[in-house]
């Protein structure tokens, strides 16, 4: 038991010094990777606009966090201001998890990004306020605000940066 206890703290010490060092960012929403793909606009009336008015995934995204020229619909900053206890206890337990040699740090990083990823796509599902115009409602055959191809919530991904070195979009 004793020997157990050492391995731990000396882990521990381990660990704390390589969170100490380490700077690192869990980055959630529509990457720039996603940014170049072209996304049809609906017009006051509901209808699709053309090519000529397409917009990016990212800038579909930001019109409608904050209410750039469609009422404001803040999907992102909800799931985050929502959900910040769920981050605290998932940090708080995989910290554990890593001191305990049971998970790495890139994987408790990783395991972040994916609550945020999932709090977010969730947060587009169950956004309803303000809500479609009776317009929209009847073009789309939906009363989602922020879902019609379901483009917008497919393209949420997170990315880690460790140290200045950016991982994967997932």
């Amino acid at each position: 038991m004793t020997n157990e206890l050492v391995e731990r703290e000396d882990r521990l010490a381990e660990v704390r010094a390589a969170l100490i060092s380490m700077s690192a960012e869990v980055l959630i929403g529509v990457q720039r990777d996603e940014g170049s793909k072209a996304s049809e606009v609906r017009t006051a009336g509901g209808s699709r606009a053309g090519s000529a008015n397409a917009i990016t995934v990212a800038e579909k995204a930001q019109r409608n966090e904050f209410g750039l020229g469609v009422p404001e619909r803040p999907a992102f900053r909800a799931a985050f201001d929502n959900k910040t206890q769920a981050f605290i206890r998932r940090l708080t337990i995989d910290l554990g998890k890593v001191v305990d040699g049971g998970l790495s740090i890139d994987q408790a990083l990783d395991r972040v990004g994916e609550l945020g990823k999932g709090f977010v796509q969730q947060s587009i599902t169950d956004l309803r306020d303000p809500p479609n115009a009776e317009s929209t409602i009847a073009a789309k055959g939906s009363a989602n605000p922020l879902i019609d191809t379901g483009q917008l919530r497919q393209a949420i991904r997170y990315r880690v940066i460790a140290n200045g070195v950016e991982g994967v979009s997932r």
